[in-house]
């Protein structure tokens, strides 16, 4: 059956561990920046370097800019409906923990403190879908740690 209820099903997200892509990440950033700056949202958001594909991070920090943060619901409340403070959270979890991990991602080669910063595509894919508490969702600060480990890519 086609109609909005069945593409809500397929879109919508029950809670913060339901699965989230890069692609939803980075169009989800694209439109923030579209909310919060028209035009912005036309600016390259991946980078192919030696150690992989990037992803810049270009959304205002929205647990810091209340403004923002209410115009990022705002823009995602048409892709996700009901569920869009969910999405919301899970993107602010991540951002958060990529913002104050910036330097030791850079130093474990899973990302890069430039101009703007970006982030290993992977371990982006491995935050966005991390399972957290719901009662107390945050992503642990030994997570990127996990990654290598998992990843066998931890440095001696």
């Amino acid at each position: 059956m086609v109609g909005s209820h069945t593409r809500e099903l397929d879109v919508g997200r029950p809670g913060l561990n339901s699965p989230y892509s890069v692609g939803d990440f980075l169009d989800d950033q694209r439109r923030i920046l579209e909310a919060v700056e028209p035009g912005a949202g036309r600016r390259r958001c991946k980078v192919d370097r030696l150690e992989g594909r990037m992803i810049v991070l270009q959304a205002p920090h929205l647990s810091a800019d209340p403004e923002a943060r209410q115009a990022a619901g705002d823009a995602l409340q048409a892709k996700y409906g009901r569920y869009a403070e969910a999405v919301i959270k899970r993107f602010i979890l991540v951002q958060d923990f990529l913002i104050e991990g910036c330097a030791r991602m850079d130093y474990a080669g899973l990302g890069r403190e430039a101009e703007k910063e970006e982030v290993c595509q992977e371990f982006l894919d491995y935050l966005l879908n991390y399972h957290v508490n719901p009662a107390r969702p945050g992503l642990p600060k030994d997570a990127m740690d996990r990654f290598l480990d998992d990843w066998g890519h931890r440095w001696m």
